[in-house]
């Protein structure tokens, strides 16, 4: 990153796997998302992984707050169906316990992070705002 870059927003979270558009949270890992005049830059750490990746706020393409069942139990309840209804309780499990996200596209890249609480959905709302409001300066000609 640019020295003379001041960070503006930061928000972190638990870090994110994306397999063709399924988002599942990563066992062990922390992302980290700052807002800069002219940048949006992603640190995440995995437990034998890492990314650090910084992309133009003219290249963001939309921002979004999701929410998603936990994948592995609906899995999980699928294949275990057959086995005297056990599936039953991980089908209702998936649709009771989910995870947050905050989505940032921009080309063909994704910066995810996962939401804990209430606290960080409002930081994760203020921080996608703000993310929009410099993305459409920044694309504004001139």
């Amino acid at each position: 990153m640019n020295s003379s870059q001041t960070i503006l927003l930061e928000i972190s979270g638990q870090a994110a796997n994306n397999y063709y558009n399924f988002l599942s949270p990563a066992f062990m890992g922390k992302t980290t998302l700052q807002l800069s005049e002219t940048r949006l830059i992603e640190r995440t750490r995995k437990m034998v992984a890492s990314r650090y990746c910084e992309v133009l706020l003219s290249e963001v393409d939309s921002a979004e707050i999701t929410e998603d069942g936990i994948s592995w139990l609906l899995v999980l309840g699928i294949v275990t169906l057959w086995v005297f209804g056990i599936g039953l309780i991980f089908i209702v499990l998936y649709f009771i316990f989910k995870y947050k996200y905050l989505i940032i596209r921009s080309g063909s890249n994704i910066q995810v992070v996962c939401i804990a609480n209430a606290t960080a959905m409002e930081r994760a709302k203020t921080f996608m705002a703000e993310v929009l409001s410099k993305s459409e300066k920044a694309k504004l000609p001139g």
